[in-house]
């Protein structure tokens, strides 16, 4: 579960990695409503048995054959939402599941509605996002190792 607090919404949003739902809630912490926007990339999930959940290969298999949820951030100089989510990892030739996984940002207005969704490869991105006023930046991966300098590309999801 997160959560943070946005001083210019004076509002909590509370998540978790498990559903779409995000819960809001006032300054002083008071309940306001539930939002849960609708995704083509996520759907409900199938839970494990509790004799799987004790299994380690059976949890991370499972866990890398759905789509997982990860952080939500607020974009103020846009008022727009993201919502990461880590798509199904893809399976090699030999049965292994190749890593790391493609993503998807989902992009909400101020009422938590789904705009849209933007799909990304994580052979060319890292999935971590940094949010200036010129636009939200993803860093790039980088093949060359003896480069220690990370590169980026700039999107504006408005």
């Amino acid at each position: 579960m997160g959560g943070f607090y946005s001083p210019k919404k004076e509002r909590f949003y509370f998540f978790t990695e498990h559903t779409l739902e995000i819960a809001v809630a006032d300054k002083d912490g008071k309940y306001i409503k539930s939002v849960t926007p609708e995704s083509r990339f996520f759907s409900k999930r199938m839970p494990l048995s509790k004799e799987d959940m004790y299994s380690k290969t059976k949890t991370t298999k499972y866990t890398k054959s759905i789509t997982t949820l990860s952080n939500l951030y607020y974009d103020e100089y846009r008022d727009v939402f993201l919502r990461v989510m880590y798509l199904p990892a893809r399976m090699s030739e030999d049965g292994m599941q190749e890593l790391p996984r493609d993503f998807v940002i989902m992009v909400l207005d101020e009422d938590l509605d789904k705009m849209y969704e933007v799909g990304f490869e994580r052979k060319n991105y890292t999935g971590s996002i940094h949010i200036t006023e010129k636009g939200v930046y993803l860093l790039k991966t980088d093949t060359d190792e003896s480069n220690r300098y990370y590169k980026a590309d700039r999107f504006i999801f408005d």
